[in-house]
This record gives C-alpha cells, sequence and structure tokens, in this order.
C-alpha cells in the first residue's frame, strides 16, 4: 500500500531504513511502514509468490515479445545480485508528476495504471507506464532488462520491501548503467529537442556566452535555453533519493520522452550554469515561471535546480578520494535543495555513498527510529555528534547558518551548532569544503603545518551532556565584534535600498590595515568570497574591479528607495565619493561583459550579507548575523565562526555563546591577518584561546 498525495516518489516514505543497515527489528520497520500508510492500493493481480525472493535475490523485467501492432509481453525473472548473469537497468523516476504544469499535474503518485506483466496485472503510476509504453516503442531500450522498484518489489509485502530497500545502493552500483526517466516529453512540439540540443551545445563549450555574442546568436541561444529550463523544473531533480542512484552508477544516460543524453552532458551543461554568465539568464527565467506555477516546484527558497547535475558529478568525482565524513557531509551540502518525503531521509539517503568506506551498520548515531516524535531533529544532532567525534576538522559547524535557517528550532530545542538539513535554501559561502580557506593557519607551529590527525589529537571538541542538552567547550580565538550589517545579498539583487552597505564602504579607511589593500577592492572581494565563482581565489589582476563599479554604480541607480531619507542621505553620499575617489574614477569604465561578470559572481551566497566590525574588518556572513555577534578562530576551522553571547546567570561573563555561522573575514582566510596582529601585539595566538561553550 502507497500513501497518496505524494509529489515526490512514494517510495520515499519507505526508504527509511539507511542502506545496508538492517533496521533495530522487523516487527518495528513494518510497525513504522503501516503506521504511514494514509491511503488503501488497489487489487493487485500479480502473484509474486510465484517468484520468491531469497537472500541477495532480486526480480528483472525484460520484454518477452518484440515490440509490433500488438503491446508488449513483459515478465519477471529472479537473479541473484552478485551473481547477475545478464546486464540490466537500473530506472530512476518520480513516482509523481513529472512536472507541475498541464497535462503533467494530473499525474499522481497513486498506483492505478494497470501494466500486463506475466499474463496478469500490475498497478503502476501514470509516470512509469508512460516510460513502459516508450521502452515498448523503442526496439533498442526494449532489449533491456529492467530493474524497476515499483514491479520489481512486491509492494504489499513489507518485509521483502525493507530487504530490497537494504540492497538499493547495492542495485543501481551493480546495473549496467542507469535511466533517468524525466517523463513525457514537453507538451510543445520540438521544445524538448531544442533543450537537448542546447544543453549538448553548452556542455562543449560552443555556446558563447549572451554577453559577448553577436545579437542574432545570443537571441537564438537564449530560446533555447529558456526551452532548457523546463528540463530543470523537472520534479526528477529534486528527490533526494536520485543522489545515490546517479552518483553511484557506472554510467546513466538522462531520457525526456525519445530524447535522451548522457549524464555527462547534463553535469558539464550544469557546470557552465552554475559557474558563468548564462546562469543569470536562467536565474531570470526561473524567476519568470516562479509566477506561473504553485509555490511548492518553483518558490523562492528552492535553489537554482540546473545545479544539481554539476553536484551530483562532484559527488561522484569525491567517493574515491575523501575521508568518508567528508563525502557524507559534502554531499548534504550540496543536496540542501533536495526534497523528501520524510526530513531525516535526507540523510539516510546518502547512506549508500559511504558502504565501500565504511561499516555503517556498526554506527549507532545513524540508526533510525521512526517511533520518536522528533526524529528528524535526533537524526541531525546524532550526525553533528558523530562528524564531531569522527572528523579531522570542524566543517559540521561552518554549515549552520543561525535560527532563521534552523526551522526545527521552533518545535524541538535542537542545540544552536546542529545545522538543520531540512531547510532547503542555499545557504554558506558556497564552496563545498572551504578548501581554498585556512584561517586556522594561524595556530600551527613554527616549524611548519601540523597534519589533519595532529590537530584532532591536540584540539578536540568537547561534548557534555547527552541529547538535546549536548553543549560544546570549544577552543577559540576572539577576532572582534560585529558593529554594522548590510543588507542580505538577494535583497540588493532584488533592486532593494541598501544603505547599511554604503555606510560600510563609507567607513571603511582608505586602504584596509589587514591586506593594505585600496578599499574599493577590499569590499568587491568580500562581496563574493574573494572567489571567482569555483574554488578558487580571483585573481590579482581580474575584470571584476571594474565590473564591481559597473555593478555598484548601475544597482544604486536602480534601488526603489523611494523617499526613505536615509536612503537618499547615502546616495548623495556615494555621488561624492565618486567624484572624488581617485580608484573609483579608474575602475569605473567597466564594460558589458565585466559587468555580467561579476553580477554573476556576486549572485552565489544569496542568503549572506556584509559586516563591519569594531576594527574596521570586513566580512561575509550568516543573514542572521546581528550587531554585537563576535567572530572567533576556531582550531580545526578553516573559515571564522560567528558567535552571540548568551547571558550568563550569575558573574555575567559572556563564556556562553549559541552558533550563528560560519564567515569569510577579508584577510583572515588564509591566517596571514591572525598571525600578523600576534606579532603586533608580542604574543602567541594558543596562548589567547579560550573554552568558550556553546549551546
Amino acid at each position: 500500500m502507497w500513501p497518496k498525495g505524494r509529489s515526490i516518489e512514494c517510495l520515499d516514505s519507505f526508504h527509511s531504513t539507511p542502506f545496508g543497515t538492517p533496521p533495530a527489528s522487523s516487527s518495528s520497520t513494518i510497525e513504522f511502514l503501516l503506521t504511514t500508510l494514509d491511503a488503501k492500493m488497489g487489487p493487485q493481480a500479480y502473484d509474486y509468490a510465484d517468484k520468491p525472493l531469497h537472500g541477495g535475490q532480486i526480480r528483472l523485467l525484460s520484454l518477452q515479445k518484440p515490440a509490433g501492432d500488438s503491446p508488449g509481453a513483459w515478465s519477471l525473472e529472479i537473479t541473484t545480485l552478485r551473481e547477475a548473469r545478464e546486464p540490466y537497468v537500473a530506472l530512476s523516476y518520480t513516482w509523481g508528476m513529472p512536472l507541475n504544469e498541464p497535462p503533467f499535474d494530473s499525474m499522481t503518485a497513486d498506483r492505478c495504471h494497470e501494466f500486463g506483466c506475466g499474463g496478469k496485472s500490475v498497478l503502476v503510476t501514470a509516470n512509469l507506464l508512460s516510460f513502459l509504453k516508450h521502452a515498448e516503442a523503442d526496439r533498442k531500450l526494449a532489449r533491456n532488462k529492467f530493474w524497476i522498484d515499483a514491479i520489481c518489489i512486491n509492494q504489499v509485502d513489507l518485509e521483502e520491501r525493507a530487504a530490497q530497500i537494504s540492497m538499493m545502493a547495492k542495485i543501481y552500483e551493480s546495473a549496467e548503467y542507469v535511466l533517468a526517466w524525466l517523463g513525457e516529453a514537453d507538451r510543445e512540439p520540438l521544445l524538448t529537442g531544442r533543450a537537448f540540443r542546447f544543453l549538448n551545445r553548452l556542455a562543449a563549450g560552443e555556446v558563447m556566452p549572451p554577453i559577448q555574442s553577436n545579437a542574432a546568436a545570443a537571441a537564438a541561444d537564449i530560446s533555447d535555453s529558456q526551452a532548457s529550463i523546463k528540463l530543470f523544473q523537472r520534479t526528477y531533480w529534486s528527490r533526494a533519493w536520485i543522489i545515490q542512484e546517479l552518483v553511484l552508477a557506472k554510467k546513466a544516460i538522462v531520457r525526456c520522452g525519445e530524447h535522451e543524453a548522457d549524464f555527462g552532458v547534463f553535469a558539464n551543461a550544469s557546470h557552465h550554469l552554475a559557474t558563468g554568465t548564462w546562469g543569470e539568464v536562467f536565474n531570470h527565467r526561473r524567476h519568470q515561471l516562479r509566477r506561473q506555477v504553485p509555490q511548492s516546484v518553483a518558490g523562492a527558497h528552492i535553489a537554482e535546480l540546473y545545479c544539481i547535475p554539476a553536484a551530483l558529478k562532484a559527488t561522484k568525482d569525491c567517493l574515491g578520494t575523501e575521508h568518508w565524513t567528508n563525502i557524507l557531509l559534502y554531499s548534504l551540502i550540496r543536496s540542501r535543495n533536495f526534497e523528501s518525503t520524510l526530513p531525516e531521509d535526507k540523510i539516510y539517503s546518502l547512506l549508500g555513498l559511504i558502504e565501500g568506506s565504511v561499516n555503517v551498520g556498526a554506527m549507532p548515531l545513524l540508526r533510525p527510529n521512526y517511533a520518536n516524535p522528533d526524529a528528524a531533529a535526533k537524526a541531525y544532532l546524532n550526525l553533528a555528534l558523530l562528524l564531531l567525534r569522527e572528523s579531522y576538522d570542524l566543517l559540521v559547524l561552518t554549515c549552520v547558518e543561525g535560527q532563521s535557517f534552523q526551522p526545527l528550532r521552533a518545535t524541538t530545542s535542537i542545540p544552536s551548532w546542529v545545522p538543520d538539513w531540512s531547510c532547503r535554501r542555499p545557504l554558506g559561502l558556497r564552496v563545498t569544503g572551504y578548501k581554498r580557506y585556512s584561517a586556522d593557519a594561524c595556530f600551527d607551529p613554527p616549524d611548519g603545518p601540523a597534519s589533519p590527525a595532529q590537530k584532532l589529537l591536540r584540539w578536540p571538541v568537547e561534548i557534555r551532556g547527552t541529547g538535546f542538552r549536548s553543549i560544546l567547550g570549544l577552543r577559540a580565538f576572539e577576532v572582534d565584534r560585529v558593529s554594522l550589517v548590510g543588507e542580505a545579498k538577494h535583497e540588493v539583487r532584488q533592486g532593494k535600498p541598501f544603505p547599511s552597505l554604503l555606510a560600510i564602504l563609507e567607513s571603511l579607511p582608505p586602504r584596509y590595515h589587514a591586506t593594505g589593500e585600496d578599499k574599493l577592492e577590499a569590499l568587491w572581494r568580500t562581496l563574493i568570497g574573494n572567489t571567482a565563482g569555483q574554488e578558487r581565489a580571483a585573481p590579482d589582476s581580474s575584470p571584476l574591479d571594474r565590473g564591481f563599479a559597473r555593478w555598484l554604480r548601475d544597482a544604486v541607480d536602480e534601488a526603489a528607495g523611494g523617499l526613505d531619507a536615509e536612503w537618499s542621505r547615502r546616495k548623495a553620499s556615494f555621488a561624492r565619493f565618486c567624484q572624488n575617489n581617485l580608484s573609483w574614477c579608474e575602475l569605473s569604465g567597466g564594460d558589458d561583459a565585466a559587468l555580467a561578470y561579476y553580477a554573476s559572481t556576486f549572485s552565489h551566497g544569496k542568503h549572506l550579507r556584509p559586516f563591519l566590525t569594531a576594527r574596521k574588518y570586513l566580512g561575509l556572513g550568516t543573514e542572521n548575523v546581528k550587531e554585537g555577534d563576535k567572530v572567533f578562530l576556531v582550531p580545526r576551522c578553516v573559515i571564522p565562526l560567528i558567535f552571540r553571547p548568551l547571558a550568563k546567570p550569575g558573574d555575567g561573563e559572556e563564556d556562553d555563546y549559541e552558533l550563528v555561522g560560519g564567515s569569510y573575514l577579508h584577510g583572515f582566510m588564509d591566517g596571514k591577518a591572525a598571525t600578523g596582529i600576534a606579532a603586533l601585539g608580542g604574543f602567541q595566538l594558543i596562548d589567547k584561546l579560550r573554552t568558550i561553550i556553546v549551546h
């Protein structure tokens, strides 16, 4: 029996046992599954008792009769997964509607369409039925044997279902290839074909950024790119379970209707969109689509779905090179915008990725407990505790973004230092792993950097208490207090006035003392985290500086400030600055290409806001940062952390904090500025470390 009304496949409700990890007991699994059923499935005529499964076995579906005028004759056979003699294709798809617009929005996750198998009838969903019809009509496709969850698993046998779910990662990993079915082609003739052709050209580097193309070519490419938007609006791309299905695949093919392409095409095209100016074209079209479709699919809180194939490829690339804790955490960071029916499945859907590196079944903290009313919060807490104990670094703490991005804190007492993975907004500095940052290098011994293992032994995290009462003891160096915060980046991009950002510019000394740069350069580098859109620093000589000047001038001119007195005053002050500042005059001639480059780079990390500290250090932090928050450097943490002091009963000392989130602090990201502060002050940084308590 399957739940009704799921926009993502109903199997999400039952994939809750982590792959490779048996449930605490079969009876508890069955009890959970039964309690989640909210509708009765229709009669199922096919008798799976004729083909029972035993340990390590799976069923495969094949077409026994060539496609022709008469319908194909499908049948099931049994094979042992480890000894599968014939290759098979594993289908990756959504049970519900593939696209939230007519006529697709009438396709529910209910299994109410008859499908002939072995001379009998199996009930399937509308989206799956459309794939099976395509398979019958496509002779090449019809020659394959398929593993399809809804047909190859007896859906009314809860014991079998739980056993097959535990094998899911191995099933997709062992397939000859995984077929990602996006659904039927678009209702508009030729639109889907145009989209596939455009993505092929984009992946091959044959499409110039629109700002660099001639008018006719740019218009044609933009038209084709808008056709491609529909492919990334497909509900398939927001399923949490596609991460393991595509990442573990030996090979993957993406198919929509009769059109198909290698997954590598989508990954390469996605990379160009995520890091180049074409992303701005997609963003503009995506904002138009938001006004046409329901908030649930194209809402403001969902990250750009066109980034997902690139993120999946990055996850696949790190499987053989990263520690299992990084594989799991990087995957969670990249999949922020994915959804699952149960929020705790944001974790459990990824456990198949680390099965080859660690014994997941031997980790009690990763064992699900669905009977707990706070199951998701408990799962997130347990994962954070496990990562703090097992990871060489403190990257998990940088994934916190403050209470606005921790919805579970409204209903549970989850600690501030636990990332809430149910929040589906694109958070953080948008550089997964922050590999080019090393803010904690200032704590390295004089004879050279310490190894990760040495750092772990020297700077362990003290964990006190249990459950939601768990608190952390961290050794940390206080850099400064936040004295001024600017507007969030998404507010600036929406054309809202930003007087506080201009106030930050006005408050800076002519030379930024942490680096010696002109204050304009320090500001533009800070606003983009000093990155050129990828995991590298913006070069010393870059069109980004001229692009920034043009971008800032246009943003000031276009902001709708109305009669706001503060905004008018700041604009007037900025106009005087532009007239009198020599550096500004040298940079103000940025062309359209430079403008597009900076605007595209600035668009990353839209939920960040700039801030200024009391000692005039520039930073970029979570949207939740406030004046009075404090910036700390913490050993084993490659970026600075922002903490908010909590009132301590009794002596009133500010030793107790809640974690607000990670930050970029200009000049401090390689440890040099902090080392310079210590040298000027005549002290050793490690002598200034103190223990702070994080609640």
